[in-house]
């Protein structure tokens, strides 16, 4: 099957007997995990059978990779692909900065997991890490990536507000030039009256300019 046709979507109560079918395979647990079905995702076969089933639980800014489960073998690292990029999602939403598992296979070191140091269990703060545990970390939070974000963002709002200035000075420069032009028919409007009205009034002037000195 082509690795691009599998699709990983959240585990619902309705798995649950495929899902222990999976997990008994993989000789977990079973009988305990059925309780934590809100943390799995799975992946449907091309007959709607479960092949693939994954836990990611969120604590704080840490996240458990657990419990893998696999029903196929030649597309098993397709079907992980699938699994990790919903649970990579879930690990974001949650607030989740740092994934964490002890899963063994190559699969997971080749996408990016390496080898936590002893420090770096002791500074984590989460109940699942033993400190005596092997165990992998996957960083979500890239500071890197954050920064070329962040300055992608500025660049974008810096030309949005270059943008917005001249888009203002140019509706200014519009709104002047018609204030002038109003400006300038009504001045016209009162000459012309003004002409109008003295040419049929021809002794307004010299009436006014009589009043204006006595």
């Amino acid at each position: 099957m082509d690795h691009l046709a599998y699709q990983s979507r959240r585990a619902t109560p309705d798995d649950v007997p495929a899902l222990q079918a999976l997990w008994q395979k993989a000789e977990l647990p079973w009988n305990e995990l059925e309780s934590y079905i809100d943390e799995f995702v799975v992946v449907p076969g091309p007959e709607g059978v479960l092949i693939g089933a994954l836990g990611i639980m969120v604590e704080g800014i840490e996240a458990l990779l657990h419990s893998e489960a696999l029903m196929v073998v030649e597309d098993a690292d397709e079907v992980r692909e699938a699994m990790w990029k919903r649970v990579q999602n879930l690990a974001r939403a949650g607030g989740a900065k740092r994934v964490w598992t002890q899963e063994d296979a190559l699969f997971w070191q080749t996408l990016g997991f390496t080898k936590a140091t002893p420090a770096i269990v002791t500074e984590a703060k989460a109940s699942f890490l033993e400190q005596t545990g092997d165990w992998l970390v996957f960083p979500l939070f890239n500071p890197e990536k954050a920064q070329e974000i962040i300055r992608e963002h500025m660049a974008v709002w810096e030309t949005q507000r270059i943008e917005a200035v001249s888009e203002y000075k140019n509706r200014t420069r519009l709104i002047k030039q018609v204030l002038w032009i109003v400006f300038g028919v009504m001045v016209a409007i009162a000459v012309i009256w003004f002409w109008v009205f003295t040419q049929r009034n021809p002794r307004f002037l010299p009436d006014l300019i009589d009043k204006m000195r006595s």
